[in-house]
């Protein structure tokens, strides 16, 4: 501990000789407000030299870094200092007050150190943006990062949350006794999930390292919570921010470093995918918007069910369907339900042009229906009955 007390040291004297005092009066007149008084007479206030800035940075990535006692109260007054570029008497009391109080006190009880625990990339995402996860995974892996214990992500098997334990008992423990790096994927999705935010709070309240990643579709205007939009974020596939991030994990989690031309090629590869998966959502979305399926009729037939669709494309190219999700209720509440996408329904794959409107009369076996409960096909609360079209 002694290297650390003689920084300490050093920070105090540095931080004293690099403030410059001025008389309230200056201050009043050149920004014109009123200050407070002590009572002792006028106060005096503290302009923050070049150094001064330094030497508080410095010191507050040291609190940070040690995981001093009371660290949120200090980092919270060097803050407040750096933003003001000015500081009270009070606020440079307190700041030394807290030096002085480390050097003096048992480092022991002051200082948790990091030296024995495992550090863990916690990635914070929603399960709705499953194929984002699994390229956040796949580069994690070609970084270094493969091991179970080095890496949670609670939709992976594998390194998920173990069988039996409960899952908020589990990540408490898990912020509380790792030394975590959070990566955070940014989605609408995520922003919906309460889970989501939840994980959020937890890395905030921590003040554990981390980066946050915006999905593909999702923007800087779109962030919202304890993430500050005016931190250093990354877009999933910018390539030259993602060398940065590798090289960070490199250096924290002390892994052995890779050829830069065979990085390059396996992280192109993984941004390429996530393009192209992102363009096909895009295709996707633009195809439903000009695309409908309406129940006309839904007549229960023997051992079927005999359904009357129309489908309509209102664009501009041809488009076809290529599977239909039906969930049928009956008038008790009872569900049945069933994904269609194979050969035996002619329809299906049959191109709709442009402007078309076309009637399809489908015939499908009551027995194929996954059911809950005592469906009864013959007492269907046909408004509540939902067919949706998988467009392609």
């Amino acid at each position: 501990m002694s290297e650390t007390i003689n920084e300490l040291e050093k920070l105090l004297v540095e931080l004293e000789t690099n403030f410059e005092k001025n008389e309230y009066e200056e201050y009043e007149e050149e920004y014109d407000v009123e200050l407070q008084y002590s009572v002792g007479g006028k106060n005096t206030y503290y302009t923050l030299t070049k150094e001064s800035k330094t030497i508080l940075n410095r010191f507050k990535n040291f609190i940070k870094k040690n995981k001093c006692v009371s660290s949120e109260e200090i980092i919270g007054i060097i803050d407040k200092i750096l933003e003001k570029t000015i500081a009270t008497t009070e606020d440079v009391e307190n700041i030394l007050a807290k030096i002085t109080a480390i050097q003096e006190d048992d480092f022991e009880e002051y200082v948790k150190t990091e030296i024995n625990k495992e550090k863990v990339l916690f990635i914070s995402h929603c399960s709705k943006d499953s194929f984002y996860v699994e390229k956040m995974i796949e580069l994690l892996q070609f970084i270094g990062i493969k091991d179970k214990s080095q890496l949670f992500c609670s939709s992976k098997p594998g390194y998920d949350i173990p069988e039996g334990e409960d899952i908020y008992d589990y990540l408490k423990n898990l912020f509380k006794e790792k030394d975590i790096y959070l990566v955070t994927l940014l989605s609408n999705n995520y922003y919906n999930s309460t889970a989501c935010l939840n994980e959020m709070g937890a890395g905030w309240l921590t003040s554990c390292a981390q980066t946050a990643f915006l999905m593909p579709g999702f923007s800087f205007k779109d962030i919202d919570g304890a993430i500050n939009p005016r931190k250093i974020m990354i877009t999933l596939t910018d390539k030259a921010r993602l060398n940065d991030f590798k090289d960070k994990l490199i250096n924290v989690f002390g892994l052995d470093s890779i050829d830069q031309n065979i990085w390059e090629d396996q992280r192109n590869k993984i941004v390429e995918e996530i393009e192209a998966h992102y363009e096909g959502i895009r295709t996707l979305n633009t195809v439903d918007s000009l695309t409908s399926i309406e129940k006309r009729r839904i007549t229960p037939s023997g051992n079927d069910v005999d359904f009357l669709l129309s489908f309509r494309n209102e664009g501009t190219t041809e488009v076809a369907c290529i599977g239909l999700d039906i969930e049928l209720k009956d008038i008790y509440g009872n569900s049945a339900s069933i994904f269609i996408n194979d050969s035996n329904h002619s329809f299906l794959g049959t191109n709709l042009h442009p402007d078309e409107n076309r009637f399809e009369n489908i015939k499908i076996s009551q027995d194929i229906f996954d059911t809950k409960g005592e469906f009864n096909f013959y007492k269907l609360n046909k408004p509540e009955c939902k067919i949706e079209a998988l467009w392609g």
